[in-house]
């Protein structure tokens, strides 16, 4: 699989797997925060 798929395919489920999990939280902005700079750090 091309790397940009996959990078497509992360960035549709990790949102979306992060409001499942801490949907309405405050750690909401934190998380989705955490994983801005993991995508864009590696």
């Amino acid at each position: 699989m091309p790397r940009r798929a996959q990078a497509g395919v992360c960035a549709i489920n990790h949102p979306v797997a992060a409001v499942g999990r801490v949907d309405r939280s405050r750690g909401f902005a934190r998380y989705a925060g955490f994983l801005n700079v993991t995508h864009t750090g590696a």
